[in-house]
């Protein structure tokens, strides 16, 4: 849970992917990644519905009133995932909270970003001086999802190197080399 001055940003992480190598509708159903996002979506809405009711008051103060996004984050990217159809076909039909008006609990439905998404979001968010919030507005109002495509594109940028992620494996790379010749 990250809670800024106007919105709480939830994150559920879960180390998925695919087992099947072509994601067809039967193998997307039938694998078990679709009933782990099903029960992070079960788990964001919990948390949310108890920073409406309170619950977290004294450890966060009074956040009742703002305005909270949300997300899965996965180990790969899941191609649709925040598409309605998958929704509907993949995360609805495992959840177990019944009913959930994702509109009581979220200003939007919550969505599925792999490891690599998560960090173009950061690297997005410092580069382009816009919340997480902003973006996840711009990105979702009366958006297409079809038109827009999938939150990897969306954030895609010019130089999609995450130089944190370079450095540190450069640095690996030089200590391991360094290692292999004594």
């Amino acid at each position: 849970m990250m809670v800024f001055e106007d919105y709480i940003f939830l994150i559920e992480c879960k180390g998925i992917e695919y087992s099947a190598y072509i994601a067809t509708e039967n193998s997307m159903k039938s694998d078990n990644s679709s009933k782990k996002i099903s029960t992070g979506f079960d788990q964001l809405c919990s948390t949310a519905q108890m920073i409406k009711e309170g619950i977290f008051n004294q450890l966060i103060g009074d956040q009742q009133h703002k305005k909270i996004i949300s997300a899965v984050i996965t180990y790969k990217q899941l191609y649709l995932a925040n598409s309605e159809w998958y929704y509907v076909n993949n995360i609805e039909p495992n959840m177990k909270s019944e009913q959930i008006d994702f509109k009581k609990c979220f200003q939007f439905k919550p969505q599925i970003l792999s490891v690599h998404e998560l960090e173009l979001l950061l690297k997005y968010s410092q580069e382009k001086s816009e919340n997480y919030f902003e973006i996840f507005n711009n990105r979702l109002e009366n958006a297409n999802y079809f038109l827009m495509g999938d939150w990897y594109r969306y954030l895609e940028i010019e130089n999609t190197t995450i130089p944190f992620l370079k450095e540190a494996f450069l640095s690996f790379t030089d200590e391991a080399l360094s290692k292999l010749k004594g």
